[in-house]
């Protein structure tokens, strides 16, 4: 039996009729977490998307943060909790998928997003990016896939039931099955296998 929770997700699931199947899609700010199949989607800029998943178990999830933390400015405001930062969208999913009942010594991590989309301008993604890669190195996750970086937005599509991620950029013709620019591995790992 498929559950699934999330947060912030305004229109969480719709039917495509493509895929025939329930989408569950995310906005910043938003996560979501699955025991059992299921796709969540998201569009990124220079925010970045987290998808996990426990290979031995159904549990997956994938969040969506615009900030690593807040500012001073917004820290003096309620944001205890809030996922549009990576402080607490990181928590979020893994919590959640350990409450579901993954193990957090056999999560997997594929990263994406960080995108600078404005030229000139404070190096939003890049900083993104980095967060993640370094709570994901303290909580001792590998990240087995990434595409990150450029200056694109992606559409991402991520399969719970087999890791598997389809990622969409702009310029590229149709949807392809890509997990990422990898630090070496196979093109099994990159389909989740």
């Amino acid at each position: 039996m498929r559950q699934v929770f999330g947060g912030n997700s305004q229109g969480f699931s719709t039917f495509d009729p493509r895929l025939d199947r329930d989408v569950f899609r995310i906005h910043a700010g938003g996560y979501c977490v699955a025991a059992g199949p299921a796709i969540i989607s998201t569009l990124l800029g220079s925010c970045v998307a987290v998808c996990l998943r426990d290979p031995e178990g159904p549990v997956a999830a994938m969040n969506h943060f615009l900030l690593p933390w807040p500012d001073r400015v917004s820290a003096d405001k309620q944001v205890e909790g809030d996922c549009r930062y990576g402080v607490y969208a990181m928590r979020a999913i893994v919590d959640g998928m350990e409450r579901m009942g993954a193990c957090r010594t056999r999560m997997q991590a594929k990263l994406f997003g960080g995108a600078e989309m404005l030229a000139g301008m404070q190096p939003v993604g890049r900083g993104n990016i980095g967060y993640a890669e370094e709570v994901l190195e303290r909580l001792g996750i590998p990240v087995i896939a990434r595409d990150v970086g450029g200056r694109e937005h992606r559409v991402i599509r991520f399969f719970t039931e087999n890791g598997r991620v389809q990622l969409q950029k702009p310029r590229a013709r149709g949807v392809e099955s890509v997990v990422a620019r990898r630090h070496g591995g196979t093109e099994a790992a990159l389909r989740g296998e």
